[in-house]
């Protein structure tokens, strides 16, 4: 999950380089046209465009830098074996799939809960109710703690396959 995370920060970082970018060429290009109409003074118009080409070069360069990093991340997944077009639905999926798993091993602590609760009550009125009510709680325990250690198993068995 790590490579699709470090994809998905780089596509933003994409995204912003590149408005970044086209910004400060629009800034150049209004400089340009200010000083062709002779707006203002031409040495605070000469440096502003100065000004401008430099943002519009240094924000190209952060451009190709991300542009690298993407592409760099993207290749990282696909040698994976991960289509990035697939990547998000996979990851989606499994953690839609871990949702499902978690819901379901709470609905079963709660329907044991109230078998255990359901063999105290009887329990209790046997005489031998307390020695009973007892073991059913240490079974109750028992099977509850088993039933996580098995989900705990597959959710990190899915999360190193997906990592």
């Amino acid at each position: 999950m790590a490579a699709i995370e470090r994809f998905n920060a780089s596509r933003g970082g994409f995204a912003d380089a590149r408005a970044k970018f086209i910004a400060t060429q629009s800034a150049v290009t209004q400089a340009a046209q200010a000083m062709k109409r002779g707006e203002g003074d031409a040495r605070s118009l000469a440096r502003a465009y100065e000004r401008a080409q430099s943002a519009a070069s240094s924000a190209a360069n952060a451009f190709e830098r991300q542009k690298s990093a993407l592409i760099a991340n993207k290749r990282a997944l696909e040698t994976m074996g991960v289509p990035i077009n697939q990547a998000a639905s996979h990851q989606a999926r499994l953690r839609s799939e871990v949702e499902r798993t978690t819901a379901a091993l709470q609905r079963q602590v709660i329907a044991s809960e109230r078998s255990h609760n359901r063999r105290v009550a009887i329990a209790g009125a046997a005489a031998y109710g307390g020695h009973l009510a007892a073991h059913g709680v240490r079974h109750g325990a028992r099977e509850t703690l088993h039933t996580y250690r098995e989900f705990d198993k597959e959710r990190r068995f899915g999360k190193a396959v997906m990592a």
